[in-house]
Order: C-alpha cells, then sequence, then structure tokens
C-alpha cells in the first residue's frame, strides 16, 4: 500500500458509532510496515490498555471454522462465558456462524476493514447494541488466517419495550472499508 492510499484510507474511515473504535483502526494503521497490513506475529494491542477489554483475536482455520485466541474480559462479561480456545459456532448460530465466515473470507481476500452492528444482543441478561469492527492481520504461520476486531457497546437496554423486541438479534452489516488495499467488489 502506497502512504497516498493509507493516507486516503485514513481520512475517509467510516463514521464509528464510539470513538474508541477509531482510535482502534488508528492503531491498526500504525502498525502497518512497508506498505502492508500488520503482521500477527506484532500486533500487542498492549500498547493502548484501554482497548483490550473490548478487544478480540480469532483465526479462521480449514477455511470454514473461527477460532477465539483472545477475548477481552467485558466480552466475556457480556457473553457470561469465557471464549478464548473455542469455535465461535459454540456461541452463534448456524446461520450467523455461516454469514460471519463468508464476511471474514471477503475481508480477508480484500485485506480491508468490516464493521457490522449487532442490535439487541442478549448478553448475561442484559440487552445491548454492539459496534463490531474487524481488521486483517499477516498471518505468516500455517494456521489459517487471524483477524482482530474491538467489540463495543453502543448502548444498553435495562429492560424491553415494544419497540426494541423486533430488534433483537437484528444483524446491519457488514460495511467493509478500505484500508488502502479496496473492498471486495460484491460488498
Amino acid at each position: 500500500m502506497s502512504s497516498n492510499a493509507q493516507e486516503n484510507a485514513i481520512t475517509n474511515l467510516p463514521e464509528f458509532l464510539v470513538p474508541e473504535t477509531k482510535k482502534f483502526v488508528e492503531f491498526w494503521f500504525s502498525c502497518c510496515e512497508g506498505g502492508d497490513i500488520p503482521e500477527a506475529n506484532n500486533w500487542d494491542l498492549s500498547e493502548v490498555p484501554d482497548l483490550l477489554h473490548s478487544a478480540f483475536i480469532y483465526d479462521l482455520e480449514n477455511d470454514d471454522r473461527l477460532v477465539f485466541r483472545y477475548v477481552g474480559p467485558r466480552i466475556v462479561t457480556r457473553v457470561g462465558k469465557e471464549m478464548t480456545g473455542h469455535s465461535y459456532d459454540e456461541l452463534a448460530t448456524p446461520e450467523i456462524v455461516e454469514e460471519t465466515v463468508r464476511d471474514i473470507k471477503k475481508l480477508l481476500a480484500a485485506r480491508c476493514g468490516m464493521r457490522v452492528v449487532l442490535l439487541g444482543s442478549l448478553q448475561s441478561a442484559v440487552f445491548s447494541d454492539v459496534e463490531s469492527t474487524i481488521l486483517p492481520l499477516k498471518n505468516n504461520s500455517s494456521d489459517g488466517h487471524r483477524v482482530v476486531g474491538l467489540a463495543i457497546e453502543t448502548s444498553t437496554r435495562s429492560e424491553l419495550k415494544d419497540d426494541t423486541i423486533t430488534a433483537i438479534g437484528q444483524r446491519i452489516g457488514p460495511d467493509f472499508f478500505d484500508l488502502g488495499f479496496g473492498v471486495p467488489a460484491d460488498g
């Protein structure tokens, strides 16, 4: 990626719902070396410790299985169980897993970012809306492909009201955004 492509991508980032997401994407850009996406081996989110609590890393193994390699404590609290080392299919329905794998493959092929908003997620008996942003990492091992993400609550609903019932579990997106390499043609 040329420095012009990177500058253009940074200038044209989408409007994220929470400021932490923009900080996360800017940190990703700061880890880019030699015009390429960051190396998984060099990815160290501890350099921005205020984001660790809502971060996750997972690998796409065998081209169809997502395995969590790290899940931040705020996500663990929302989900109600530790997911590190577990497969995404233990958390989501087969349809959501299939959609997510398809979208991650698009993200990896285009080397772009992806944002999804989950409305009315029921996690640990709390209804919340979550902005989830996923970015690719270069994985030079034979373990498959690696992505890093940030999942931040944008709102919490303490009780259900008639107008929120239809939004429970609804997924908005994915919205793919350019990181200097383009976006999927059908994205």
